[in-house]
């Protein structure tokens, strides 16, 4: 996934994972908080989607029955592991899509 002045676009070869896109949602996370009208907020969710489909796969890469998320894919496939950094970006684009007292809470 890459972004550009118009918005998300598909790369053309080679694989993507989910460091990448929680990355980019913290990102979009930080550049909504500082500039709110700006419209980081609609990117934010778009970059987000990516785990529920929205990629050139078409395919969800969280895993809603076991709380995993796929380790990413590759031109013409998904990367069926669940290691543990795959989860753990899923959970860090989560936490930055909740509403900041939500997210302040699940901080222990």
């Amino acid at each position: 996934m890459s972004v550009s002045p118009n918005g998300f676009c598909e790369m053309p070869v080679g694989g993507e994972q989910p460091i990448e896109v929680a990355y980019t949602v913290s990102a979009l996370k930080s550049f909504h908080d500082v500039f709110p009208k700006d419209g980081y907020d609609l990117l934010k969710t778009q970059a987000f989607e990516w785990f529920l489909g929205n990629h050139r796969m078409h395919q969800i890469l969280y895993n809603p029955r076991t709380g995993g998320c796929y380790d990413g894919h590759d031109d013409g496939f998904v990367n069926l592991n669940q290691r543990a950094e795959s989860m753990v970006s899923y959970l860090i684009a989560r936490m930055a899509m909740e509403p900041a007292r939500v997210a302040a809470l699940m901080v222990v």
